[in-house]
């Protein structure tokens, strides 16, 4: 699978981590905003739009894929799958076979914030300076009413996105993406068990090779230990 780095910083240092990506043995970088050549005078092998750019139609698309040096970008987090393989025909064959890139697994970022749950609770500093950095030697989950734990990470730039405890999968809806354009998809972890990755990977790969069925799969991933009762289709969704 193909390497990419992602970009995430506060605005300010937003140029200094690009540059400093651009040093690191990487194929490529995710974009999560729009960046300005003239203000990032920097090479990189690839860029990659992220879901963030709200890709949700063609117009939106073309604004990307041609009136920037983006390479590829992945549909907004609205699109349900019907509405994915829409924007894939409408783009052409070629385009999405090249151009278009669907998150078929990920806990979806339900909240964001620049407050640091990790510096408050956790040090007694007040800052990055001197907090001790404790989002690097511990993990925090809120748990919901339902006793549901949502995983909360920290970026470089000390603030807290909180992912959903549901892993979304799109496992039913590959062979209608593939018959769509969809050549390129990706998969999105946080804090599975080493030793589930390569399975879960795997069981994507023989469902796109056909030598798995997305009910099979569907089962095996609801039979994990920490998915489980949290597991959801994103087809539903729109």
């Amino acid at each position: 699978m193909r390497q990419c780095r992602h970009i995430k910083s506060s605005p300010k240092p937003r140029h200094k981590a690009t540059c400093y990506l651009t040093y690191l043995p990487t194929q490529g970088i995710l974009v999560p905003g729009l960046l300005d050549p003239k203000r990032n005078p920097v090479h990189v092998p690839e860029l990659h739009g992220d879901f963030s750019l709200n890709v949700a139609n063609t117009l939106s698309a073309d604004l990307l894929l041609r009136g920037s040096s983006l390479s590829r970008i992945a549909p907004t987090h609205d699109l349900s799958a019907p509405q994915v393989c829409g924007l894939a025909t409408s783009l052409g064959p070629s385009r999405a076979t090249t151009s278009l890139k669907v998150i078929l697994h990920q806990y979806l970022p339900i909240f964001h914030t620049e407050h640091c749950v990790f510096c408050r609770f956790l040090s007694s500093g007040n800052s990055y300076k001197d907090c001790g950095h404790p989002c690097e030697q511990h993990k925090v989950h809120l748990r919901n009413e339902k006793g549901a734990d949502h995983l909360v990470l920290a970026d470089m730039g000390c603030r807290n996105t909180v992912f959903n405890a549901q892993a979304q999968s799109g496992a039913f809806y590959v062979q209608d993406l593939v018959r769509a354009g969809v050549r390129k998809f990706r998969i999105e972890l946080v804090d599975e068990q080493r030793v589930l990755v390569v399975p879960l990977v795997q069981g994507y790969r023989d469902l796109l090779d056909g030598s798995r069925s997305s009910g099979d799969l569907w089962t095996w991933m609801g039979s994990l230990s920490r998915a489980g009762k949290y597991l959801w289709k994103f087809g539903f969704r729109g």
